[in-house]
């Protein structure tokens, strides 16, 4: 499937929906719905709608980031890391999404768009060999 073509129908959904009352929204969503049968995209559903939630981050500055880690974080932890995020990019809101990895033996794994910071321990480590390779 074409990225663009995802980006663009999830441009689309946001142009329609921005400003719209909820009655508004409906009738519309109905015909987008329709629209995506016809070109045979519904099965590209939740990719249309994934973008569409970036793009409405964006407009809405709000700070979309992804903690990878072995074990659920503790609040006090979550809100360090959230704290931190917002120091480093800003934003008027934080939404943070925690993904349990088990293949992380310890320590985080952040991304917030194509900014990675891969503070676990196997990442530290890969970074320590590269450094002695050196």
């Amino acid at each position: 499937m074409n990225s663009n073509l995802i980006k663009t129908m999830a441009l689309l959904l946001h142009e329609i929906t921005v400003d719209k009352t909820e009655s508004e929204i409906s009738k519309v969503l109905k015909e987008y719905v329709k629209l995506l049968a016809k070109k045979g995209l519904i099965s590209k559903s939740d990719l249309i709608v994934d973008e569409y939630n970036k793009q409405r981050s964006k407009d809405e500055n709000i700070l979309e980031a992804t903690l990878s880690v072995r074990y659920p974080l503790h609040k006090d932890m979550k809100s360090k890391l959230e704290k931190f995020l917002k120091a480093e990019f800003g934003g008027n809101q934080t939404h943070i999404t925690e993904k349990i990895d088990e293949s992380i033996l310890g320590g985080v794994k952040i991304q917030v768009d194509d900014w990675i910071l891969d503070h676990t321990i196997k990442g530290r480590l890969t970074s320590l060999e590269k450094a002695l390779a050196q």
